[in-house]
């Protein structure tokens, strides 16, 4: 809140005002941190919540509603075989992955000692030695290497090195919208693998037939060259590399900030943002259009947990720097008013949001303990629930309350000043 018209009361000062806002905060953070904890650690054993099996009952409830995968990554298998049949010599190579009912890829063929690239027109020869990738059950890796449909299997270095990634690629090509996944043939021109696509973040299904559309995220996986190939022809490849993406978060800082500066006046009140909630709603859009449109705003797990523990401990020790002036003082005079508004905040909230959750929304006790402590912001918290499930679940209704939560607290002082 910021107004040149706001009138501190009694004879105090601005700063005096300010210095009893951050002592009170530092004192009441005790028990709204520690407290809030202790709460959500006795709470399952007070009302007999099996909080591992509560997240159990959410796992298979979610794995039965999930689309399987069309395959993992243990399921591609590499062999290598001598061609001896010759019924799958003088055809192209297109024509051979056509009729045969096995799904597979000639990765690589050695022909007269030479190691040489196969490609669609490829013909195969008797006593070539070629290596098969492919998805693969225990019966059709038998059917190939058994003589009689292809040939015998032989031991060969070369021919049997294949490094797969994992990858996600985003439609961004325009001639590619349109496309089906059949049209594409990824497993026969790429030697690659698509587990899932996901559209505005929701799983669609994985067929010959699905239509590509922009701003669709696949998830690949095959070689390296193969993959590069594809993400040519379709748009953006994006891979787990540790590098930041600074230039989005640059441009993110200063539109937050310019944000931040902006007011609205409300009875003679001027309410903004300020930078902080500036800077955490333009940090909330990148990572929702991250989330749909992945090619921007990449930042590597370590960088994002250094600076999560690091700016909270930045925080805090801010806040005590602020507050411990005026901490003796504030104590003597408020202290026990203020440990017992910092105890009722903590629980009558975290009580009533229960009750109402429970019996009104009829909603799972651990997905309910996850929102709760993302309304309150205590990450702490959540690491209590899920230690005692066994289980991240409780992240799914911590994240989107979380969200929320920050912005509500952004506008809540002036909220509180104007009621």
């Amino acid at each position: 809140v910021q107004s040149a018209d706001y009138t501190t009361p009694g004879a105090l000062t601005v700063e005096q005002v300010r210095s009893n806002i951050t002592t009170a905060y530092a004192i009441t953070y005790v028990f709204g941190l520690v407290g809030l904890i202790l709460i959500i650690r006795l709470l399952p054993k007070m009302l007999v919540i099996d909080l591992a099996g509560e997240a159990s009952k959410l796992e298979h409830e979610e794995k039965a509603a999930s689309r399987a995968p069309v395959f993992s990554p243990t399921d591609i298998v590499v062999i290598a075989l001598r061609v001896e049949a010759e019924e799958f010599t003088g055809i192209p190579l297109s024509e051979l992955y056509n009729t045969t009912p096995v799904q597979f890829t000639v990765q690589k063929l050695r022909r007269d000692g030479e190691l040489i690239e196969p490609t669609m027109e490829t013909q195969l020869q008797v006593g070539d030695c070629i290596s098969v990738v492919g998805i693969l059950n225990a019966k059709a890796v038998e059917d190939l290497k058994d003589r009689r449909v292809i040939g015998a299997p032989v031991r060969d270095r070369e021919l049997m090195h294949y490094s797969p990634e994992s990858v996600k690629i985003c439609v961004t090509r325009k001639a590619a919208s349109g496309m089906t996944l059949g049209d594409l043939k990824i497993p026969l021109n790429h030697a690659s693998f698509v587990s899932k696509v996901t559209r505005l973040g929701v799983e669609i299904d994985v067929s010959p037939n699905t239509k590509l559309e922009r701003g669709d995220v696949l998830d690949i996986t095959g070689p390296s060259a193969g993959l590069e190939l594809l993400g040519e022809k379709l748009g953006h490849v994006e891979r787990e590399i540790e590098q930041t993406d600074l230039s989005t978060f640059s441009w993110a800082i200063v539109f937050g900030i310019l944000l931040g500066t902006l007011t609205l006046t409300v009875a003679g009140v001027k309410i903004g943002l300020g930078s902080a909630g500036g800077l955490l709603a333009l940090g909330l859009l990148v990572g929702y259009l991250r989330s749909l449109f992945p090619v921007f705003g990449r930042v590597p797990a370590g960088a994002s947990w250094i600076f999560t523990e690091l700016g909270l401990l930045i925080f805090m020790a801010g806040v005590g720097l602020r507050g411990g002036a005026g901490l003796l003082e504030t104590l003597q005079n408020s202290g026990f008013a203020l440990m017992l508004t910092g105890v009722v905040v903590t629980t009558v909230p975290l009580v009533c949001a229960y009750v109402y959750g429970r019996k009104r929304l009829r909603m799972n006790p651990l997905m309910l303990l996850g929102t709760i402590v993302g309304a309150m912001t205590s990450g702490g918290a959540l690491s209590v629930i899920n230690s005692q499930s066994k289980s991240t679940v409780a992240s799914i209704g911590y994240t989107g309350a979380y969200a929320f939560a920050n912005i509500l607290l952004t506008v809540a002082g002036a909220l509180i000043i104007l009621l």
